[in-house]
């Protein structure tokens, strides 16, 4: 559109800052320049020179009035009025330049603005759709020198497809540049999930980079672990990207790919950025973090303020530190077609003999999910990757798998098709008021982490930690644990079961409801319902520590009862035989107290020899071992013995069976308490052969009483006990069970039961006329009542209202 411009230049100071005129020569003599009038080249009332420069053909200007006031009139063709004009602050408008489309335009323009020292593009002018496509080329903001602006059309802008690569085009921003769009939702971005639609660059770092104002969306079939906005991150070669640092993401919406928003340092920085007011979705993550840089500090000290995340997952942070996620909505954060998003070891069931590249096939769904085996520890899986995500599968845990590849067994996964909320990391992330408006129960999973405020969901759903990471049998164990911020907790919490107090890590997530209410000197026991426990059995109270006053002012009756120590479930775990085995249990409190032994298990019929050899497979072959080779396996009784079957190149081992069984070998271990199912060997003509396999065992299982803390298993009589180290194998709702491999101890057993006692420091005084009541229930009253005349100062003990009944 044809515009015409007036400009009276006794305005020009008031209008353009440093344009003015000099008043000593001739107006018609004067070129407009940045600094002011100077001289032209021609003296004919035209204008040719732009400061240093020639004035470019469009503005075609010219002294309409040569007098002491002149007016200098330009026409030009724009579509935004005054634009022009615009260029003495560093304004570039991409329609101006050539290009076959408007990527090529506006690299043409950014190209330009560089070379000034910096400046803003405008791309405004282009309308959208029709014209508004990145085209044949990715569009880089930014050359890392010098800073730019980057103005985006209203409409949706296409990522077209690259013709070399196959590939559509990315936008692709570098250290101190601004992108800016008109609104998130009014801007689209838009293109296949083929790749990342909008990146950094690949020098590191990258920094004081600001992105606001539109909308990526991706299209089209979503691509397995594709990504719509990516801060850090590996490039579209795969190569080593660049890390994000000092930088602001605002008002902005992704979604589209498999994963909304990455953030994934590659050098060890991804720090210092904000993130406000922005949605992020993906198809099964809405915000995943990693840290890839090798340095725990890799993605540390950011702020991520408000936004809709969505995502089977919503936030997924797997590697930072002191990240703050404030306000964050969690919305349609559920699996749609139940797709497995990550698996781990169920904590108790790691496998003998797996190897990294293994694949397993988990139980369950539509039978058709593949598992990879990516680390192990001595034959046991510590990692898993999916590699087939398979449909229909739920959050489940502790699943038998069966091998696809491999010879490892014994291996049971937990599996992860959808969160709904947070799954943390460990490096101490705060969490303040997160909102969930949709999906089911929420998962909040890691150590160190600061919950502040409460949590808050139309549909009533619930804190659910027990199907996080890492968890053990029923348990979230370690991964699981958070913390409500001092200062800031919820002024209500409502929780499915339990709450757990105290040191230990382990907690109760059965369906018995639980609630207490807390005051500074201690629990309120009117309001508890159900029972709290703490590592099993009651937690270990303190009343009165937090406030000048302490004591117990109890009104009613008080009582006090003894535990009852249970009577085991015996099995036989593995081998076979005619030896017969009973058990028994000691419970303690966690005051002192102690049962006498309870009743003894049914006899059971089990192997002569526990923890005895039934088979044996090599870990590491070792080398210089021949065929009859007879190794001894330490450990255990010391004296188990195996006869070398088969070797391989080298002399290294492939085929071992037993010679002589031995004894106390424990092959089947506690995850997490220093146990190792692998052996090593000595003797034969070779060295550094391991082995792993099965021995025979005894299975005892139980339930506690409330209020057994610590527990105690005998064997046969009151005079040994099984040695309980790395031999607990899970429980849940104080169901308890432990492997009997052999190994006794000398043990003496309590002569009766204590855990009933009350101990008084103080006086004890009886008042209000009461008796005190001795009851005997049949037969003699073996205990007295003792009252001397010790306890009193200058009188005699009077012993009245003492009755024996």
């Amino acid at each position: 559109m044809k515009r015409i411009l007036i400009i009276l230049l006794f305005f020009a100071h008031t209008a353009f800052g440093q344009v003015g005129m000099d008043q000593t020569t001739s107006p018609s003599n004067y070129v407009l320049s940045r600094s002011g009038w100077v001289a032209p080249v021609t003296s004919t009332g035209g204008l040719t020179n732009f400061g240093t420069g020639t004035l470019p053909t469009w503005w075609n200007c010219t002294v309409a009035t040569p007098t002491t006031t002149p007016v200098l009139n330009c026409s030009y063709t724009d579509s935004l009025f005054g634009g022009y004009l615009n260029r003495f602050n560093g304004v570039l408008y991409a329609t101006d330049y050539t290009g076959a489309d408007m990527g090529a335009k506006i690299a043409a323009a950014l190209t330009a603005a560089y070379a000034a020292g910096g400046g803003t593009v405008d791309a405004r002018g282009f309308v959208c759709p029709t014209s508004c496509h990145i085209g044949t080329a990715n569009l880089t903001v930014g050359d890392n020198i010098h800073p730019v602006t980057l103005l985006w059309p209203l409409g949706t802008i296409t990522r077209d497809t690259i013709v070399a690569t196959g590939k559509s085009a990315q936008i692709i921003y570098n250290s101190d540049a601004t992108v800016i769009g008109q609104g998130p939702g009014v801007t689209i971005i838009s293109g296949p999930s083929d790749v990342t639609a909008v990146q950094q660059g690949s020098t590191s770092p990258v920094t004081n980079v600001h992105l606001s104002g539109f909308s990526i969306s991706d299209t089209g079939t979503v691509q397995s672990g594709s990504v719509t906005l990516m801060v850090g991150g590996k490039n579209p070669d795969g190569t080593t990207g660049a890390d994000v640092s000092g930088s602001t993401f605002s008002d902005l919406i992704t979604g589209g790919a498999d994963i909304g928003t990455l953030i994934d340092s590659q050098h060890g920085c991804i720090c210092y950025v904000k993130f406000d007011r922005v949605d992020s979705s993906g198809a099964t993550t809405g915000i995943k973090t990693k840290n890839d840089s090798g340095y725990a500090f890799g993605v540390n000290s950011n702020q991520w303020t408000q936004g809709r995340i969505g995502g089977a997952i919503g936030l997924w942070d797997t590697g930072t530190m002191m990240f703050t996620w404030s306000y964050l909505d969690f919305e349609s954060n559920a699996s749609s077609t139940g797709a497995i998003l990550y698996s781990g070891p169920d904590g108790n069931n790691a496998g003998t003999g797996y190897n990294v590249g293994d694949t397993v096939r988990p139980t369950g769904g539509d039978s058709t999910a593949v598992l990879t085996v990516a680390s192990v520890s001595s034959g046991a899986v510590t990692g898993l990757t999916v590699t087939t995500p398979g449909t229909t599968y739920t959050n489940v845990q502790s699943v038998a798998t069966t091998a696809l590849t491999g010879s490892g067994t014994g291996l049971k996964v937990d599996l992860r098709v959808s969160a709904y909320m947070l799954l943390l990391s460990t490096g101490g992330d705060y969490v303040i008021n997160p909102y969930e408006e949709a999906g089911g129960g929420d998962y909040i999973c890691g150590t160190g982490n600061y919950v502040a405020g409460s949590f808050f969901s139309t549909n009533g759903a619930t804190y659910l930690p027990a199907y996080c990471t890492g968890s053990s049998g029923v348990y979230g164990g370690p991964a699981s644990n958070f913390v409500w911020g001092p200062g800031a907790p919820p002024n209500s919490m409502g929780v499915g079961s339990y709450i757990f107090f105290g040191g230990h890590n382990y907690y109760d997530d059965g369906n018995v409801p639980g609630a207490i209410a807390l005051y500074a000197d201690g629990p309120n026991e009117a309001l508890i319902q159900g029972t709290i426990y703490g590592y099993s059995g009651h937690g270990d109270w303190k009343v009165g520590l937090s406030e000048p006053f302490s004591g117990v002012a109890d009104s009613g009756r008080i009582s006090t009862a003894q535990l009852s120590a249970p009577t085991p479930t015996v099995a036989v775990g593995a081998g076979s035989g005619t030896t017969s085995y009973t058990y028994g249990m000691v419970c303690h409190d966690a005051n002192s107290g102690a049962t006498a032994p309870g009743t003894f298990s049914s006899p059971v019929n089990g192997p002569s020899a526990l923890g005895a050899w039934l088979t044996a497979t090599p870990v590491a072959g070792g080398t210089g071992y021949v065929v009859n080779d007879v190794v001894t396996v330490t450990g255990g009784s010391g004296t188990a013995q195996l006869t070398v079957n088969s070797v391989g190149a080298g002399g290294a081992v492939t085929g071992l069976s037993v010679t002589t069984p031995g004894s106390a070998y424990r092959t089947v271990i506690r995850s997490g308490y220093g146990d190792s199912s692998t052996f090593t060997t000595t003797g034969g003509t070779g060295t550094g052969l391991t082995v792993t396999g099965t021995s025979s065992y005894m299975s005892i299982a139980y339930t506690l009483p409330d209020g057994c803390r610590t527990f105690d298993v005998l064997r046969g009589d009151s005079a040994h006990a099984i040695d309980q180290t790395g031999s607990t194998v899970g429980w849940k709702n104080r169901s308890m069970g432990v492997y009997d491999f052999g190994s006794t101890i000398a043990y003496t057993a309590p002569t009766r039961n204590s855990t009933g006692d009350a101990s008084i420091a103080g006086t004890l005084a009886v008042g209000g006329g009461s008796n005190i009541l001795y009851r005997c229930s049949g037969g003699t009253n073996a205990n007295n009542l003792t009252m001397s005349s010790a306890g009193c100062s200058g009188g005699t003990a009077v012993d009245t209202g003492l009755r024996v009944q």
